[in-house]
């Protein structure tokens, strides 16, 4: 199946329809294995190509949704060698941008959703990639989609552990965030889903991180 839907995406013009099939049949295979497909031997998707389908495909907000899970599962592992090198690859050839390109341009939940949880993957024990998501007002979408989707669940997990992430490095995000009012939004997200244990997990982390800024700790009294 992910070699299949795999070898659909580096056509050069693959109708819509097609790249949104090869990209959700690969991050449902994904998930199904709950292993990223390229460490799957034999059955690689090249980030490149799923790069590529997403460039191809910019107005087609389902190919983007997809593309965003896709990225995810290839950089989400911890303590892994390979992971790590799959995420600066993915920074390097663009990740970052076409995610950020998506998330702007399309403002589905889903979409948002795998977005936001896409740069968190890229984000993680990476500075660099922190610092290329802040230039490029990283944080102002991760509020927006707060405040978009109050009422969903994954994305306020996703985009509070954004913030919990892109906020970690140093007191001028921080400031920043707080200027384009995360504080309050993280608070609402963790009034909104008191059961969801991941947001308030996620919620918790972020507030504790955007703390140490004083206006922050004058919010949150």
């Amino acid at each position: 199946l992910k070699a299949r839907a795999a070898s659909l995406l580096p056509r050069f013009r693959v109708p819509p329809s097609a790249q949104r099939v090869g990209c959700g049949c690969c991050a449902g295979a994904v998930w199904h294995d709950m292993a990223p497909i390229t460490s799957q031997p034999g059955h690689t998707v090249d980030l490149d190509m799923v790069l590529k389908a997403m460039r191809e495909q910019l107005n087609i907000e389902d190919v983007q949704s997809w593309g965003c899970a896709l990225i995810f599962d290839c950089c989400v592992e911890d303590g892994n060698e390979a992971t790590a090198e799959r995420r600066e690859k993915a920074a390097a050839r663009g990740a970052i941008e076409q995610v950020l390109a998506a998330m702007q341009l399309h403002f589905g939940e889903e979409l948002q959703e795998h977005g936001c949880s896409a740069l968190w993957a890229l984000s993680r024990h990476s500075v660099p990639n922190r610092v290329a998501m802040l230039k490029q007002n990283a944080v102002a979408v991760s509020v927006r989609a707060l405040t978009d989707h109050l009422e969903a669940p994954f994305v306020q997990l996703w985009a509070c552990a954004l913030v919990s992430e892109l906020v970690r490095d140093g007191p001028e995000p921080r400031a920043s965030a707080m200027q384009l009012g995360a504080t309050g939004r993280i608070l609402q997200a963790l009034q909104s889903h008191t059961e969801e244990v991941q947001v308030q997990g996620f919620g918790l982390t972020a507030l504790s991180r955007l703390s140490r800024e004083s206006t922050a700790r004058a919010a949150l009294a």
